[in-house]
C-alpha cells in the first residue's frame, strides 16, 4: 500500500503578508499629543514630566502621516509647544521637523498648507538663526532639482512673508549678504523657466518692497547686474508697478472710498484647541455706519402705469363648481328639458 506524501511548499519561497509600516498603523501612538498641548495652553510652558524628545520624535512621524487629518493635528500642536520649548528649539527642529512642515506646504489640504505657514512663522519668532529657516525653504523649493511645482510655487508664495517676519524681528538690521544672493539666484533660476516666471517675479517684487528699493537695487547691481535687467523687462510684461505687487493693469477704486471695518479676535477654546474668531465691531450710532460706494449702475424704470392689484387677477379668474355640485346642476337641467318636452 502506497501512502501519500504531503508536499510542503518552501518557506523561502512563500510571500509574506505585506504589512503596514509601523509608523503608519492606525492607532499608533507612542506619545498622547492632546494633553500637551492643553498643558501649554493652560500653563504656557512645557511640562516637566514629558521628554521633549519623545515629543518631537511622535510629531515626526504624525507629520509624514498618510492620513492629512493626523498630520494637521501635528502641525497645530507644533506650532503651540514651540514657543515653550526653550534653547533646544533649534536642535530638535532641525534634522527632520522643519523639512517635513516645508514639504506639507504642496499638499493638497488648504488646511494643512496654512498650518504648515503658522508653524512656520512661530519659528522664525523663536529660533536663534530665523535666516536659516528661510535657507532651508530656498534650497527645499527652489534648488532641488526634483522638488514638485506645487511646492516651488508655494515656497515663491511663502519666502515674501517669512522675510518680513525676518526683518521686522532684526529691526534695522537687514538680512545677511550672502541670504539675500542665494534667494535672488534661486528667484532668477525659476524666472527663465515659463512654468515659474510669474511666480518668480512677483515673489522677487515683493522682496523688492520689504528689503526697500535702495537697498535691492544696490545689491542687484554688485552681484546681479543682468538679473536687475531682466528682471525690469519682466516686471513691464507683467505689469507690475515699482514695488507694489498689483498688476499696473488693473483698475481700482480711489482709496478713499475703501472703508474697512475694524475687526476684533475672540479666542475660544473647543476640544482643547484654541481657535480664533475674528466678528466686526459694529457701533450701535446709525451716523456712524459708512455705506461703501459702488461704481455698478443701478437701472431705474419710470412707472409708466399703475401698479396691479392682485385682486383683479383673482376676479378674471373663473370660478369653477365642485364636481358634486356640478352633477347636481347637470341633472337639474335634464329634468326641466325633459318636462318642458312633455308638455
Amino acid at each position: 500500500m502506497q501512502t501519500a506524501t504531503l508536499l510542503r511548499p518552501d518557506v523561502g519561497l512563500t510571500p509574506g503578508p505585506v504589512s503596514t509600516p509601523e509608523k503608519f498603523r492606525s492607532g499608533h501612538c507612542h506619545l498622547e499629543l492632546t494633553p500637551v498641548w492643553q498643558y501649554v495652553i493652560k500653563k504656557n510652558r512645557f511640562p516637566a514630566d514629558v521628554d521633549r524628545q519623545d515629543v518631537f520624535a511622535e510629531l515626526a512621524v504624525r507629520l509624514q502621516h498618510p492620513e492629512w487629518q493626523v498630520r494637521l493635528h501635528g502641525s497645530r500642536v507644533l506650532a503651540y509647544i514651540v514657543p515653550a520649548i526653550g534653547s533646544q528649539l533649534d536642535a530638535l527642529m532641525s534634522p527632520t521637523i522643519l523639512p517635513t512642515v516645508i514639504t506639507n506646504l504642496a499638499h493638497f489640504s488648504p488646511a494643512l498648507r496654512s498650518s504648515s505657514m503658522d508653524a512656520i512663522l512661530v519659528y522664525v519668532q523663536h529660533s536663534s538663526d530665523p535666516e536659516y529657516i528661510l535657507k532651508s525653504m530656498i534650497v527645499l523649493g527652489l534648488d532641488v532639482p526634483g522638488a514638485k511645482s506645487s511646492l516651488t510655487v508655494n515656497v515663491m508664495e511663502c519666502v515674501p512673508v517669512v522675510l518680513q517676519q525676518i526683518v521686522k524681528r532684526n529691526g534695522e538690521r537687514p538680512i545677511a549678504i550672502p541670504t539675500f544672493v542665494h534667494l535672488v539666484t534661486a528667484l532668477s533660476n525659476k524666472m527663465v523657466q515659463a512654468t515659474f516666471q510669474q511666480a518668480a517675479v512677483y515673489c522677487l517684487d515683493r522682496v523688492k518692497e520689504i528689503v526697500g528699493r535702495n537697498k535691492f537695487d544696490h545689491y542687484l547691481e554688485t552681484f546681479h547686474p543682468i538679473i536687475k535687467k531682466d528682471f525690469e523687462v519682466l516686471c513691464e510684461v507683467y505689469r507690475i508697478s515699482s514695488s507694489s505687487g498689483r498688476d499696473s493693469s488693473m483698475s481700482s477704486y480711489d482709496d478713499e472710498d475703501d472703508v474697512e471695518t475694524p475687526k476684533t479676535p475672540k479666542r475660544v477654546t473647543f476640544g482643547g484647541e484654541l481657535i480664533k474668531f475674528r466678528s466686526p465691531d459694529i457701533s450701535d450710532d446709525p451716523e456712524a455706519i459708512i455705506i461703501k460706494r459702488t461704481a455698478i449702475p443701478i437701472p431705474v424704470k419710470p412707472a409708466l402705469n399703475a401698479p396691479k392689484h392682485p385682486k383683479d387677477d383673482v376676479n378674471k379668474k373663473s370660478t369653477k363648481l365642485p364636481l358634486s355640485r356640478q352633477k347636481n346642476y347637470r341633472n337639474t337641467k335634464n329634468m326641466k328639458i325633459n318636462e318642458a318636452s312633455k308638455k
